[in-house]
């Protein structure tokens, strides 16, 4: 995606994609696929069969992410659900792209998102780790 928004989109008229913070933006990207690959493991190590990995792994990614924001904007929620929204990684990686792609935000004001990414990513790879054993 980031790929079209910097190359694809242009030469078809849209704005080009700008990144004011390049290394905010790596710094999000590197925490929120820690936080999805601790997550996986979380899962894998949950799972028994196949079918039940499969089943887990919807149930779970799903959730999260309706909670979190990437299937109804947070911004619309009501007060309680934005609030809820908060226990899942997707909640804190939309709203730490947002505050740097939108809002140009730098590196030192999205040190608490990269802290709850990080923070699900410790959790997830050690509950994961610790089910594997």
């Amino acid at each position: 995606m980031l790929s079209v928004g910097l190359f694809a989109l242009p030469p078809r008229g849209a704005p080009r994609l700008l990144i004011p913070h390049p290394l905010a933006f790596a710094a999000i990207s590197v925490a929120a696929s820690l936080s999805a690959t601790g997550l996986g493991l979380l899962i894998a190590s949950l799972a028994r069969t196949n079918e039940q990995l499969g089943g887990l792994g919807t149930l779970l990614v799903v959730t999260m992410a309706a909670l979190g924001g990437v299937m109804v904007p947070r911004s619309v929620m009501p007060e309680a659900m934005k609030t809820l929204g908060w226990i899942t990684p997707h909640a804190w990686a939309l709203s730490a792209y947002q505050d740097v792609l939108v809002n140009g935000a730098g590196l030192g004001a999205i040190l608490p998102a990269l802290g709850a990414l990080l923070a699900f990513a410790g959790v997830f790879f050690g509950i994961a780790v610790w089910r594997f054993r």
